[in-house]
């Protein structure tokens, strides 16, 4: 993997992380207001999103074994893609937290009138909400990422094997002979 495409890669993971947080909200709100204690609606919102982090992980993963030939690259690409969009997500929510205001989060608000206690609440907030999220997700992007992009890289040049093999393949000719 050159270093031009692990800055696309990265690009990638900071745009989905920031359009992920969006996503997020829509998904929890719509599968909220559908399920009110319906098991399967909460679950399927759950697998919605999880999936929605294949979308950018799959076409990293095929393009870098295409360009590389190798399958352990495939799954760099998407620890690439996944680490960036973890960290982009957090740190999205941190600059929320300070310059926007989330509900029930307003005295994390920079430019208001602050509480005594303040830097106390900033100082838990990053700790607990945003970086040990970074730590622990960024854990599963790494360890669950590799085996993805692995797997996702290996099935890819598989496919390229086969499909080179049928192209290259004698034509046969049926009907009737050439005389």
């Amino acid at each position: 993997m050159n270093f031009k495409r692990l800055l696309v890669y990265s690009l990638i993971g900071i745009v989905f992380g920031v359009l992920d947080w969006y996503g997020l909200q829509v998904l929890l709100r719509g599968t909220y207001t559908l399920s009110q204690g319906n098991l399967v609606v909460q679950v399927m919102g759950d697998v919605a999103n999880w999936a929605a982090w294949l979308l950018p992980a799959f076409p990293a993963a095929v393009y870098e074994a295409w360009r590389s030939g190798k399958a352990l690259w495939s799954g760099m690409a998407v620890v690439t893609v996944w680490l960036s969009a973890v960290v982009a997500y957090y740190l999205y929510y941190a600059y929320l937290l300070a310059f926007v205001g989330l509900n029930e989060m307003q005295d994390l608000l920079v430019f208001r009138p602050h509480p005594i206690y303040f830097g106390q609440l900033w100082s838990s907030t990053l700790r607990d909400l945003i970086f040990r999220h970074i730590w622990e997700r960024g854990l599963v992007a790494l360890v669950v990422g590799f085996i993805v992009g692995g797997l996702a890289g290996w099935a890819t040049l598989r496919w390229l094997a086969w499909h080179s093999l049928q192209s290259r393949a004698i034509p046969t000719t049926s009907g009737a002979s050439e005389s």
